[in-house]
């Protein structure tokens, strides 16, 4: 099965064994993902400008494909459910 670039790993219990297996994600999901990763990555910059100044900066450097922390998350998400395709065969 070919991974597209909206799938998250889930925790599958098997066995006494915990397996990661990769799971496409619904359109609330993702915009849920995309939420919470933007407003860590604002409320992690430790620079001294207000919240909204932050989130604005933030949105310009997703929109111009500069290296924002939040495009980093979303790499992490997608190789992680690249190495852990392996293990397709347990979802069902």
């Amino acid at each position: 099965m070919k991974l597209n670039c909206f799938v998250e790993n889930r925790p599958i219990k098997l066995k006494r064994r915990t397996h990661q297996v990769p799971f496409p994600i619904t359109s609330n999901r993702r915009f849920h993902l995309i939420v919470k990763w933007v407003s860590q990555t604002v409320k992690k910059d430790t620079r001294k400008i207000s919240i909204y100044k932050k989130l604005a900066l933030e949105l310009l450097e997703i929109l111009n494909f500069k290296n924002s922390k939040t495009i980093e998350k979303k790499k992490i998400n997608l190789n992680q459910a690249i190495l852990n395709r392996a293990n397709l065969h347990y979802r069902w």
